[in-house]
């Protein structure tokens, strides 16, 4: 298999480059689940998770925790 570019990983980052590089490149994109569905950047839904104050401690984790659909 021949490739101009491989990129490892096809989270965020890696898709925002590779739709940037030239469209005569042959890029090769490889992912460490078998599923797209299951990376990290598609559970993250866009959203960001952030602590505000101690106060919103159960908030913060059932959103993370419902977010990543409880996943460990």
């Amino acid at each position: 298999m021949k490739t101009d570019v491989l990129i490892v990983g096809s989270g965020c980052s890696a898709l925002y480059m590779a739709l940037h590089l030239p469209e005569n490149l042959n890029i090769l994109m490889v992912n460490k689940k078998k599923k797209l569905k299951l990376s990290d950047s598609f559970l993250a839904q866009g959203g960001i998770c952030m602590l505000r104050n101690e106060e919103d401690y159960d908030s913060y984790f059932e959103d993370t925790m419902k977010a990543g659909h409880y996943e460990k």
